[in-house]
């Protein structure tokens, strides 16, 4: 039930993509890149312009996993308030 945005990217990951799982910003930062990443080749192959613009995005979230592009925002959006960042 939570949706994380990440300001600076434009990102947003809806409730439904990463439902019950227990991890940190690294893991749903790292998550998020890997996800974007599987479609990568064939996304340049259909649209080069839109496969570079999301290329930015899969380095810009590696990048804050590892902890090299700080400080940026994360919101944590849960109206059921069953999510946190410890």
């Amino acid at each position: 039930s939570c949706r994380v945005l990440v300001p600076s990217l434009e990102l947003e990951i809806p409730a439904a993509t990463q439902r019950g799982v227990v991890t940190t910003v690294e893991g749903v930062l790292s998550r998020a890149a890997d996800e974007l990443a599987a479609l990568q080749p064939q996304r340049l192959a259909a649209d080069l312009d839109v496969g570079r613009k999301v290329q930015v995005v899969i380095d810009a979230l590696r990048d804050r996993a590892a902890g090299e592009d700080f400080p940026f925002d994360v919101i944590v959006d849960d109206p059921a308030g069953n999510s946190f960042v410890q």
